[in-house]
């Protein structure tokens, strides 16, 4: 997707900082393996026309949105919000999960349970499904605890 990658690093020379550029991927094929890395370095080896262009804009939010099928708008603690059909009741409910078991853990089911990395991506039946599941194993914890 990118025509050129480089990876930096810092180290010190002559009591120096200096950034050290490994070119990863270059498309232009102007670049050296290894280069001290600039801004006007990076301008003499690629050229100053594909650099200093108008940028491409586009609504990043909006074609997310589009590609992970959120069309459902709700209101949630007080702002319009996308989703894929969850409800604003659920994601309050799902919101007192994390306090309870974590952020990473809910993300974790998220990922492997559902292919999703936002409870904004799960349809209204999934968002009960994993409430459900939830409160399951609260349950199950607390009768642990109790023990």
């Amino acid at each position: 997707m990118f025509d050129v990658v480089l990876e930096l690093t810092k180290t010190v020379r002559d009591g120096k900082e200096v950034f050290i550029a490994r070119t990863e991927k270059d498309r232009t094929n102007t670049l050296p393996a290894t280069f001290d890395f600039t801004y006007q370095s990076f301008v003499e080896y690629v050229g100053i026309k594909g650099l200093e262009r108008e940028p491409v804009v586009f609504d990043q939010k909006l074609r997310m949105n589009e590609n992970v099928g959120r069309g459902n708008e709700i209101i949630y603690n007080k702002k319009k919000i996308k989703t894929a059909g969850v409800t604003a009741e659920q994601l309050t409910t799902l919101e007192g999960f994390i306090g309870k078991i974590g952020q990473e853990e809910i993300g974790n089911i998220l990922k492997d349970d559902f292919c999703i990395d936002s409870l904004l991506d799960l349809k209204s039946s999934e968002a009960e499904l994993l409430i459900n599941d939830l409160k399951e194993k609260d349950k199950t914890t607390k009768s642990k605890d109790k023990k």
